[in-house]
């Protein structure tokens, strides 16, 4: 006998929705206008879908981009219904948050995340552009909607992409191995 058992009736376990993942990206960066923050993501889950494959774990992940020209309505579908995880990306712009990803909070802050657990992470130009400071408003900005934030093992992820505008063509970033 292999002592007592930790899995839930079949009952119990047929009605249970699968609990999703979401990933919203707020792109692109203001300095290249490249989707650095929703390559950061895409590897994110990618790696997130890995794990959860070896470990049998039922998730599943779901991937949303705001529109450039997003109204209310548009971002209250980004954030409804809610996802048992949120994780939240976008661009460090003058040492604090890009446009899209204020835009995100400010037309979406009437939604409530009652309950939502919810993360955020940031790409910068450099390691010292502010990126830590776009996760930090991020995850007060979830908290201010009802979310129940976290960080990735106390720490803040913030993706430096080493931004170039001279970037040579045919060569890749960390950034771009990452997402591929």
């Amino acid at each position: 006998d292999s002592g007592p058992s930790m899995a839930l009736p079949l009952a119990i376990q047929a009605t249970e929705p699968v609990p999703e993942v979401r990933f919203v990206f707020a792109a692109p960066s203001p300095y290249t206008g490249r989707f650095d923050a929703t390559r950061a993501g895409l590897g994110i889950a990618l790696e997130l879908q890995r794990l959860a494959r070896e470990q049998a774990l039922p998730v599943r992940i779901g991937l949303r981009a705001l529109p450039l020209e997003a109204g209310r309505a548009e971002v209250q579908a980004l954030l409804e219904p809610q996802p048992r995880v949120l994780v939240v990306g976008g661009s460090t712009w003058s040492q604090g948050s890009a446009a899209p990803l204020r835009r995100l909070f400010e037309l979406g802050g009437g939604v409530s995340l009652q309950g939502v657990r919810a993360t955020a992470y940031a790409t910068a130009g450099g390691a010292h552009t502010g990126g830590e400071m776009v996760v930090l408003d991020s995850l007060r900005s979830l908290m201010g909607q009802g979310a129940l934030a976290f960080t990735s093992g106390q720490r803040l992820m913030v993706f430096s992409t080493d931004e170039r505008l001279d970037h040579p063509a045919g060569t890749f970033t960390p950034l771009d191995c990452w997402a591929m």
